[in-house]
């Protein structure tokens, strides 16, 4: 806390603890500082402002935020849980307890929170595509393309959502029903590389190349640097496989050889004479 906020600390400090406008005001000086990256200085705004109001579930889920992304997992579970047990019908507790479950490693019980942010809010699109991204880990992708589906109606042309609920229906082998989720992604927003990138490789495997060189070059025009595909004709060597292709010797000794040169491209040419 600078000096100007200490003042303004001691005008509204009260004797029976600072009064809840104030913490509410330390909070947002912690989520200034918190956007600006200096956590620590946030961390003692936010802790400031729970010792004026203990019951501030919106302190309580920034600490806990900030607990889970400095990897004190079990301080995260003690606060958000603390917080839930004030309200728990707010859906960004739910996410956050799923975020400090994922960092832990316990997936399940991460998709298991995600579900009950989407229960609290059934139109909390994030909620259904955090459970979808979760449940592919867990290696469950049929569940995941349910998740992924409620995420795209829940908001529709949820770029995100689209592109993983194509992959999610690629990994089971509809490639069909895979280009049609990221085609209407692409749709939805004809700036974002990896539909285009997605669309590509699929499009590659089904021999539609002329189509998958079209949507390969777009995904690069997008995004250059950020897009790792390579656009090339159908037999055309990789560019691993040139670096391995001899390459031609400027040496004139070679050509005028009465034996096999020792070059690879010159000695072949020598045998075709």
């Amino acid at each position: 806390m600078n000096r100007k906020e200490r003042r303004a600390a001691r005008k509204t400090g009260q004797a029976g603890g600072l009064s809840q406008s104030f913490s509410s005001q330390l909070r947002d000086m912690g989520d200034r500082h918190a956007q600006a990256g200096d956590v620590a200085q946030a961390e003692s705004l936010y802790r400031q402002a729970l010792a004026g109001d203990p019951d501030d579930i919106i302190t309580l889920h920034r600490l806990g935020h900030l607990a889970t992304r400095t990897g004190r997992i079990d301080e995260a579970f003690t606060l958000l849980s603390r917080a839930i047990g004030i309200n728990r019908n707010v859906p960004e507790l739910h996410m956050g307890l799923a975020a400090a479950c994922h960092a832990a490693g316990r997936l399940e019980d991460a998709a298991l929170h995600c579900a009950e942010a989407a229960r609290v809010r059934p139109d909390y699109a994030e909620a259904h595509l955090e459970q979808g991204n979760v449940l592919m880990e867990l290696n469950r992708p049929a569940d995941a393309v349910a998740c992924y589906r409620r995420a795209a109606t829940s908001r529709p042309g949820y770029t995100q959502a689209l592109v993983n609920l194509g992959r999610a229906l690629y990994g089971l082998g509809k490639p069909e029903e895979a280009i049609e989720a990221w085609q209407r992604a692409q749709v939805a927003d004809p700036r974002h590389p990896l539909p285009a990138m997605n669309l590509g490789i699929a499009l590659v495997r089904q021999g539609r190349h002329a189509q998958a060189i079209e949507q390969l070059q777009r995904a690069l025009a997008i995004a250059p640097g950020s897009v790792d595909v390579r656009c090339r004709r159908p037999g055309a060597p990789s560019p691993s496989a040139r670096r391995r292709m001899p390459r031609p010797c400027s040496s004139n000794a070679c050509a005028a050889s009465a034996s096999p040169p020792t070059c690879r491209s010159c000695a072949a040419r020598w045998r075709a004479r």
